[in-house]
């Protein structure tokens, strides 16, 4: 099951009460996905942070006018990510089957939710050198950098890293 955990803004947006989870077997899987809405200068992004990796995924506010569409635009952009860490179609199938069931729920994490603030922080950051070195912005690139930021609460490794660990250990 893909427990996603919004924040207020999210689930005022998409009219959504909060309601409280508890992950039956929180060692399992890939584990809860955090997201928030950071906007900066008329261009929004859904910000979409795994618990366990803190591997960040980005989701263009244009493209998401339902929680159903939100989901549905997180999950092509992480298997596009998990095509990328893994090639092996077996453990693909097991997360495509695994996230069959969403369940929406408040955030339960304060050190998951500054981690996203410290991320939509250097978000905010590549998109504004991005805008003054070319006119425009690539997801993909702000994406990569993101997760390659060391990060203490998963103990100085990269998002990337430890989301290949937990992808192989599927």
């Amino acid at each position: 099951m893909l427990l996603l955990r919004c924040t207020h803004k999210v689930l005022k947006l998409f009219n959504q009460r909060p309601r409280q989870a508890e992950l039956c077997a929180p060692d399992t899987g890939l584990g809860d996905w955090y997201v928030n809405l950071a906007a900066r200068r008329r261009r929004g992004f859904f910000v979409f942070v795994n618990a366990k990796s803190l591997y960040t995924l980005l989701v263009d506010a244009r493209s998401a006018t339902s929680i159903g569409g939100l989901v549905d635009r997180m999950l092509e952009r992480l298997f596009l990510h998990l095509d990328d860490v893994v090639a092996d179609e077996k453990v693909l199938a097991k997360v495509a089957n695994e996230y069959r069931q969403v369940l929406i729920a408040k955030t339960a994490s304060r050190s998951v939710l500054g981690s996203m603030n410290d991320l939509i922080n250097h978000l905010c950051w590549n998109m504004d050198q991005q805008m003054l070195e070319n006119g425009s912005v690539d997801i993909g690139d702000i994406e990569a950098r993101l997760n390659a930021i060391p990060q203490r609460p998963i103990g100085w490794c990269l998002a990337v890293e430890r989301l290949t660990e937990l992808v192989s250990a599927l």
